[in-house]
């Protein structure tokens, strides 16, 4: 499910909405494209609904790692995948919920921005222990499964944190979006010693879609990683900031109704074993192929589509 986000228009300041995967951004108000970066490890907070005698303050920030995406795992002789939409907590706790559940989607969740108030918990669990308790969900891990589980990889269209905003009264944990008893502060008192103040790196950043060879408007979906300068016919991928170049070719056809699919071409670097040419990865697999010398001259990569696919159609 799509998660909202409500904040400020990076441009003139103006209130927009945006769903949690956008990144090509276009305000209505002043009719500016932005692009946002860092969108990997986005900070959100759930709206607070704080009694008239508290300040924003006291309001304390329990996190909770969002994932969105598929798990692929090998287990025996075969590669399988689930897809999973979850919201885990990021502390060692039996106070506060395991998930947030359907409150990221049913409500609008705004950025963590340096000006929020309040007290941020520091994430006690690691983020892959996070994804495990995740794959447990799907049944992947339970102890009915008895087969051999050799590997896994989480391929996530997002990952975030989402902040569930609290507060102490009378030595109680109260929930601030439903303002309900959570439980009492002492359980959760070896949390509240480990707390951050927001921080502007935490804050979503932006930069203009201008082509920065000819000046030109970029374009592109919503969720695009790479952008189009149809005016110079050429394509851009952010990096620290800024716009870099990408190589692109297109495989000829003569048909003139043919559609062009885009694929990332990906090298790598690895350590231990060396694999630099495909000669190395017949003999690293044992494939039944002579690794002939033209092999060992013939460079390794990867072809993967640079575009949303299910899992199934992936492997």
């Amino acid at each position: 499910m799509d998660v909202t986000i409500e904040q400020s228009c990076p441009s003139c300041g103006a209130s927009i909405v945006l769903n949690e995967d956008d990144k090509l951004v276009q305000c209505a108000f002043c009719d500016v494209h932005n692009y946002k970066i860092g969108s990997v490890g986005s900070r959100y907070v759930l709206p607070a609904k704080l009694p008239d005698h508290l300040e924003e303050d006291q309001l304390i920030f329990a996190p909770y790692l969002r994932f969105k995406g598929s798990i692929f795992y090998v287990q025996d002789d075969e590669v399988k995948h689930k897809i999973v939409d979850t919201t885990r907590l990021g502390l060692d706790s039996q106070q506060l919920p395991v998930s947030l559940g359907l409150r990221p989607q049913a409500m609008k969740i705004k950025p963590v921005v340096s000006s929020t108030r309040g007290a941020f918990i520091l994430q006690s669990i690691p983020t892959k222990t996070v994804f495990s308790y995740a794959a447990r969900i799907m049944d992947l891990f339970s102890e009915r499964n008895k087969n051999n589980t050799y590997h896994r990889a989480f391929i996530g269209e997002t990952l975030s944190r989402i902040y569930q905003p609290c507060y102490m009264q009378d030595d109680q944990l109260y929930d601030a979006v439903s303002n309900r008893v959570v439980g009492h502060r002492s359980k959760l008192e070896k949390h509240l010693h480990k707390t951050c103040s927001s921080k502007v790196s935490w804050e979503p950043q932006f930069i203009t879609t201008i082509c920065p060879r000819c000046g030109g408007l970029l374009s592109g979906e919503r969720d695009s990683m790479v952008l189009q300068c149809r005016n110079c016919e050429s394509l851009w991928q952010e990096h620290k900031q800024k716009f870099i170049p990408v190589d692109w070719k297109v495989v000829a056809s003569n048909d003139r109704g043919a559609r062009y699919l885009p694929f990332w071409r990906i090298t790598f670097d690895t350590t231990g074993y060396v694999l630099k040419s495909f000669g190395d990865f017949l003999r690293f697999t044992n494939q039944p192929l002579v690794a002939m010398l033209k092999y060992d001259t013939q460079a390794l990569v990867f072809w993967i589509p640079a575009f949303k696919i299910n899992p199934k159609a992936f492997l």
